[in-house]
């Protein structure tokens, strides 16, 4: 029986045991996108009932759309209450 020869393939970049996947997760941003519909119930819930971890994240860092961000502002604009 005559063996076979042994064949060499180059590397697949999206394997996970690579250099560049590993660079990849290195420079990986780190969140989770979500959509302003999935959050809001649960943060909506926690702002009501005064939860200490909504308390503790208070500072923490978001990122908006443009949009979202125009709406917003335009409510605190609009919506401030008297003195």
């Amino acid at each position: 029986m005559k063996p076979s020869p042994l064949r060499i393939y180059p590397a697949d970049p999206s394997s996970e045991d690579t250099p560049q996947a590993a660079q990849r997760h290195d420079t990986a941003p780190i969140g989770v996108e979500v959509t302003l519909g999935e959050i809001l119930p649960v943060l909506a819930e926690a702002y009501h009932t005064e939860r200490t971890w909504l308390r503790d994240l208070r500072e923490e860092k978001i990122v908006i759309s443009s949009d979202l961000h125009d709406v917003l502002s335009m409510c605190r604009h609009f919506y401030r209450p008297s003195a």
